[in-house]
């Protein structure tokens, strides 16, 4: 599988479950909860 195939499906996957969560969001602010979560991540 190419990296781009494993990224992507990855990134809709979290998309995916950000809209189911939170509603209906605009691009901008799916990516700042997603930056956000990947910040909280990280630190663990």
């Amino acid at each position: 599988m190419k990296n781009a195939q494993l990224y992507g499906g990855s990134l809709n996957a979290i998309v995916m479950k950000l809209l189911q969560e939170n509603g209906t969001k605009f691009g901008y602010e799916i990516i700042q909860k997603g930056l956000s979560i990947s910040k909280t991540m990280k630190s663990s």
